[in-house]
């Protein structure tokens, strides 16, 4: 491609290109647009991609590349859209799109991502669509995506995420589409700002929301948060005084009181980070349960079944299991 130094797009969609991305590709220096998605290209993304400073619009979806994004294409501050959907692209160092200030669309959705969200999403004013969908993000959904203020479509649906809905994304008034279906979330969905505007097939299959009828979840019940003064703790550091100053909050004597209703739900999870929960619960029984690497007691089974927590937690966690039995 050295003689068409001067082309400004390179469309070449659909065209069943195998092999890896032509690294001449990077000889087009005034390259605007570049379209190579849905071909069978394999191997990674070229580094010198981020060396095409001129380019505004990159799409490399449906391909099989199989790389970490390079560090390099950060550096592309005037890039306005990335599409590297449906790829085996994953990531062995942080996203870090902070620097790509002009952006309005990021896909990077059906790949092999892990780890935390990176915040500094949330620093992209002018990102209109954001789609992380189909990968296997972990964590919470950063509090800082209450500041993208331009955002207009939202998937971060089927990874791994966990914890709360970030009531600041109540202030993202352009969103119109919005979907955070089987991850691992909990608590409250939001009510207010674009929240009321969103159906049931945008929340379903979590661990633990609540909310109004319409959205298929089971409502919540604040009397109970408010009573015994914990709403949700999560995110516990995994050292004993963590738990210790946690199990300070808890009322034993109210606790005891209404637990013929209620039961307290200790997670152990992996790595000892601990959460505790109060719900109300209608179901029969108490059954200690094994799911996702996470093992939950039940207070009337805790005793006999804390036997069967995996060596390392810390041992204070038996007597608070015993003080709820």
């Amino acid at each position: 491609m050295g003689g068409l130094r001067n082309i400004q797009g390179l469309f070449l969609p659909a065209n069943k290109l195998g092999g890896p991305i032509s690294e001449s590709i990077c000889g087009l220096e005034r390259l605007y647009v570049l379209s190579l998605s849905f071909n069978k290209l394999h191997g990674p993304v070229l580094e010198c991609l981020g060396n095409l400073t001129s380019l505004r619009y990159l799409y490399l979806g449906s391909n099989k590349l199989s790389s970490t994004i390079p560090s390099s294409l950060w550096n592309l501050t005037d890039i306005l859209v990335l599409h590297l959907s449906s790829n085996y692209l994953n990531n062995s160092h942080a996203l870090d799109v902070g620097n790509l200030r002009s952006l309005l669309t990021l896909n990077l959705s059906r790949n092999l991502f892990t780890g935390d969200i990176s915040s500094t999403i949330g620093g992209l004013q002018t990102l209109a669509s954001l789609d992380l969908s189909d990968n296997k993000f972990q964590g919470h959904i950063p509090e800082s995506f209450g500041g993208l203020i331009s955002l207009r479509f939202l998937d971060l649906s089927n990874n791994n995420l966990s914890e709360f809905i970030p009531k600041s994304l109540e202030k993202l008034s352009s969103l119109k589409y919005f979907n955070v279906s089987f991850n691992r979330l909990e608590g409250e969905i939001p009510t207010k700002g674009c929240f009321p505007n969103f159906s049931s097939t945008s929340f379903m299959n979590n661990y633990a929301l609540c909310g109004p009828p319409r959205l298929l979840v089971p409502p919540c019940n604040n009397s109970i948060h408010k009573n015994y003064k914990m709403a949700v703790l999560h995110d516990l550091k995994s050292d004993c005084q963590g738990f210790d100053r946690m199990m300070r909050l808890i009322n034993v004597r109210e606790a005891n009181h209404q637990m013929k209703q209620r039961k307290i739900v200790l997670k152990v999870k992996t790595r000892d980070r601990l959460r505790s929960v109060w719900k109300t619960r209608e179901d029969q029984g108490s059954v200690l349960q094994k799911k996702n690497a996470s093992i939950i007691f039940e207070p009337q089974e805790a005793q006999q079944q804390y036997r069967e927590i995996s060596s390392g937690t810390c041992t204070w966690l038996q007597q608070a299991i015993g003080v709820f039995s």
